[in-house]
C-alpha cells in the first residue's frame, strides 16, 4: 500500500477499513505522534483481490490520508500442488454444446 498524503490526526484505535473484505487480512497502521500515517503492515491471507481494493481509515480525529493499494498477481502454475488443486476445486466450468 503507498502512502500519497500521510494526513493528520489519526491515531493507533482508528479503524483500516479495505473493501472487498478479505478473511484473514490484517493491516496495522504506524503513526507518528501528530498522527500521521508512516507505514501499513501487512499480514495475513494476502490473496483473493480480483479488483484493486479501496482502503480508508475510519477515525473521529484523523483527516487527510491518501492510499494507493498495489497488487501482483501471481500465475496458477506458480503456487504450490496444494494450492493448485485447491484453486481448481473452485474453479466452475461451463460447457454449451449447441446443436442444429
Amino acid at each position: 500500500i503507498n502512502i500519497i498524503n500521510t494526513g493528520i490526526g489519526y491515531d493507533q484505535n482508528d479503524e483500516i477499513i479495505i473493501v472487498p473484505e478479505v478473511p484473514g487480512l490484517e493491516l496495522k497502521a504506524r503513526y507518528t505522534e501528530v498522527g500521521q500515517l508512516v507505514k501499513i503492515e501487512i499480514s495475513g491471507q494476502t490473496c483473493g483481490f480480483t479488483d484493486i481494493p479501496e482502503i480508508r481509515i475510519n477515525s473521529a480525529t484523523g483527516a487527510g490520508v491518501e492510499l494507493r493499494p498495489v497488487l501482483t498477481f501471481t500465475k496458477a502454475t506458480e503456487f504450490a500442488e496444494e494450492d493448485r488443486k485447491r484453486i481448481k476445486e473452485g474453479t466452475l466450468k461451463v460447457v454449451q454444446c449447441i446443436s442444429s
